[in-house]
C-alpha cells in the first residue's frame, strides 16, 4: 500500500537530530546505502584534501611573487630618488665646469 504523500514529506523533512553512524547500519539496505556512501565521502574529502593542498602551496608562490615584486619596486624608487637627489646636488658643479668651457 503506498504511502500518503503528507507521511512522504513528513519524512523528508530535516529532523532535530541527526542519526548516528550505528544507527543507520542497523537496517541492510540502509548499510550498504550509507556504506557507499560513507565510502564516497572519505575519496571525496581525500581528494578535497589533496587539492586544498595543492591551493595552498599556490597561493604561497603568488605571495612570495608579491613579496618580492613589492620588495624590487621600492628598491627601483630608491635608486631613482638617490639618483635625482645626486643630480640635484652635482648641478651646480656641471653648470659650472660648462660656463669654464663655453663662457
Amino acid at each position: 500500500m503506498p504511502k500518503k504523500v503528507a507521511e512522504l514529506i513528513k519524512e523528508l523533512q530535516p529532523k532535530d537530530e541527526l542519526p548516528t553512524i550505528e544507527k543507520m547500519m542497523e537496517t541492510p539496505d540502509i548499510a550498504q546505502v550509507n556504506g557507499a556512501r560513507l565510502e564516497k565521502i572519505l575519496k571525496l574529502l581525500e581528494e578535497n584534501s589533496h587539492t586544498n593542498k595543492e591551493t595552498s602551496q599556490a597561493v604561497r608562490f603568488i605571495k612570495h611573487y608579491f613579496l618580492w615584486g613589492s620588495v624590487y619596486n621600492t628598491i627601483k624608487i630608491v635608486l631613482l630618488v638617490a639618483i635625482i637627489v645626486l643630480g640635484i646636488i652635482s648641478w651646480d658643479s656641471i653648470v659650472n665646469s660648462l660656463l669654464k668651457i663655453y663662457g
